[in-house]
């Protein structure tokens, strides 16, 4: 951590109980041998005004992305040919002027809004992705609702190594990103795929199974605990102290931009703003089976959405929903190569997350080199 707050006990022998965190910010003392320097002395900035898009009804066939510097960071893509970044100013980092969250942007773009600064690197001093990696390692509070970058931002010091040992630390970096890169794309692109035989029999999924609600619960009225809340999102929104579904249910997320997904637990859950699907008989259906098979066509079910405002899909939306229907044996053979698949895609998951860790740790390095 590279900035911290002061402790309590100073605080109130000041007598001073201003309550913006900021003002009690403590300069860290540096332990490296590095030469120190702020931000400003390597970072120029420029106002995003003249990149901002026109229009926001973006389309994925459109050629330019628009940015955030937020956790979206592609918003969407715009037609627009004015106003575009230059190809002879990149690369570049876009900073959140106020939650201070930074991207580094190395390819031609618009932004959304100029709730931003652009931070043009100085090239004699830094390379810009070192800047970058060394800006991901701040930790700095931004409880105020108002812009950083000039005020406070820029004045954060940090070690700067030189140029040569900042072209050995990124070209490290790079390796590890590239591990990364790899294994994000096959997390990424994977899906499971059932090759359907012509000689399966498709059924009407009603006949197989059994559909149950989920129960009304709010955040608010939820008791504290550890059992997860499925409700219309893709994931658990807050947890709950009793479950409503044991465990082995299969999911359909009732409404919201995400009604339709599907998912599994073979945990307790509390099922909300969902359906859950049950086999009505093991023998005959594998309700992992029919999970690995809805995720092949999750597409589709999404197609069920009604409601424009506010989509829902309703079990009643599977009504005439056929589903393949081999043997018990032939299901849980699929089940088993797809179960050992999956355990190749959470490999790459954990290598991601290793290699995440060992470029934090060589840029934290630099703190304390001497």
């Amino acid at each position: 951590m590279q900035t911290q707050l002061v402790k309590k006990t100073a605080i109130i022998e000041s007598g001073d109980f201003n309550l913006s965190a900021s003002r009690y910010l403590e300069k860290i003392e540096i332990n490296s041998d590095f030469q120190i320097v702020k931000l400003n002395e390597v970072i120029d900035y420029e106002q995003p005004n003249k990149y901002i898009v026109n229009d926001t009804n973006y389309n994925d066939s459109y050629k330019t992305p628009v940015l955030t510097a937020g956790k979206t960071f592609i918003l969407g893509y715009t037609d627009e040919i004015d106003g575009i970044f230059p190809d002879e100013k990149l690369p570049v980092i876009i900073f959140d002027d106020f939650t201070t969250a930074s991207k580094y942007v190395d390819f031609q773009f618009k932004v959304k809004s100029s709730a931003m600064k652009i931070l043009h690197i100085n090239r004699s001093k830094a390379i810009p992705l070192f800047i970058y990696h060394v800006m991901q390692d701040l930790k700095f509070d931004f409880n105020e609702h108002k812009r950083f970058w000039i005020s406070q931002y820029s004045n954060l010091e940090i070690p700067l190594p030189s140029l040569e040992i900042q072209k050995q630390i990124v070209k490290e970096i790079e390796e590890y990103q590239l591990v990364i890169d790899g294994c994000r794309q096959v997390v990424e692109n994977y899906r499971p795929i059932i090759d359907i035989d012509p000689n399966w029999d498709f059924v009407e999924m009603d006949d197989f199974v059994n559909y149950r609600r989920g129960s009304t619960i709010t955040k608010d009225s939820s008791i504290h605990g550890n059992i997860p809340v499925i409700g219309g999102g893709k994931k658990s929104s807050y947890y709950h102290n009793e479950a409503n579904r044991t465990n082995n249910v299969i999911t359909i997320s009732s409404s919201g931009a995400n009604a339709g997904y599907v998912n599994y637990f073979d945990i307790p859950i509390f099922a909300s703003d969902c359906f859950t699907i049950e086999s009505k008989d093991y023998s005959i259906l594998s309700l992992l089976f029919l999970f690995y098979y809805l995720k092949t066509v999750q597409n589709q079910i999404y197609l069920l959405q009604t409601g424009a405002a506010q989509p829902h899909v309703y079990s009643s939306s599977f009504k005439n929903f056929k589903i393949p229907l081999p043997s018990i044996e032939a299901q849980k053979e699929i089940v088993q190569k797809i179960i050992e698949q999956r355990k190749v895609i959470e490999g790459n998951k954990e290598l991601i997350n290793i290699y995440e860790n060992k470029i934090k740790a060589r840029i934290s390095k630099i703190w304390s080199d001497n």
